[in-house]
């Protein structure tokens, strides 16, 4: 069974399976990501097969950098404070590790 291109996740996604090997990620997806996504701490796109299993995610964050505390190179033209993309977790589920998911998701997001 094929891979969707990443999409917002929504209540639709099947997250109750997933399984990156790490614990906390797992529970972050299942316990927390949709309500995050909802209060808008976090916007997360996720992978899933055809069935809507979720195989891979990426989670955002927005914050800033102030002004001041950027290296001289960086402030050129910048405003203040520094508008910046958190890469808040990245987890592929262990059955689909190896294929490039996390290379893809970070290409989609960035």
């Amino acid at each position: 069974m094929g891979l969707e291109a990443p999409q917002p996740l929504s209540d639709q996604h099947r997250t109750a399976g997933f399984d990156c090997g790490d614990t906390s990620l797992n529970h972050w997806l299942q316990q927390r990501a949709l309500a995050n996504q909802r209060s808008a701490a976090t916007r997360t796109f996720v992978v899933c097969d055809g069935d809507g299993a979720v195989k891979a995610y990426v989670a955002l964050a927005s914050g800033a950098v102030s002004l001041l505390a950027s290296p001289g190179r960086f402030r050129r033209n910048m405003p203040d404070p520094i508008p910046v993309v958190v890469l808040a977790r990245l987890a592929v589920c262990s059955s689909v590790q190896g294929q490039g998911l996390s290379r893809a998701l970070l290409a989609d997001a960035f």
